[in-house]
């Protein structure tokens, strides 16, 4: 009951931010293009991106970086989503791209351990993002970039 309110909060927040622009795009021709978030290879210059991504995971264990792990009692679900603004370029006749990512989600009954979190959703930080293709050969499929997040 708690996850399916804080998903309808989460995508009625979407479709607001989401919905101006969908009406504006939708009387420009469009081409398609099969994305996926850690895909880089080049699009074709002058196209403009808006993507929304979501993730959804179930966890009953909680690793640290630091050695062991809590195993009893923990138990949780998230939910992330990610919408990314991008806009690729040539410069010097190299592809490039710029991108802005604003990341969002929650924890929903979240326990590591005995403890429970206090806050369960939130807003993550914008990211700006750069791209620059030093060798793009789309025939063969090697691809070679420098990228900034």
């Amino acid at each position: 009951m708690k996850r399916s309110r804080t998903l309808r909060a989460l995508f009625a927040r979407l479709l607001k931010v989401c919905a101006l622009p969908a009406l504006a795009l939708a009387a420009v021709p469009a081409h398609a293009i099969e994305i996926e978030p850690y895909e880089y290879v080049t699009i074709p210059k002058d196209t403009t991106l808006l993507v929304f991504y979501g993730y959804y995971g179930e966890h009953t264990a909680y690793s640290s970086a630091l050695p062991g792990s809590v195993k009893q009692a923990s138990d949780f679900t998230s939910t992330t989503a990610a919408l990314k603004l991008a806009h690729y370029f040539d410069i010097g006749g190299h592809r490039a791209f710029l991108s802005a990512v604003q990341l969002g989600g929650g924890f929903e009954e979240a326990r590591i351990g005995s403890q429970r979190l206090s806050r369960n959703s939130g807003r993550g930080d914008n990211i700006i993002g750069s791209g620059f293709w030093l060798k793009e050969d789309s025939k063969n499929g090697f691809y070679w970039a420098i990228h900034h997040y």
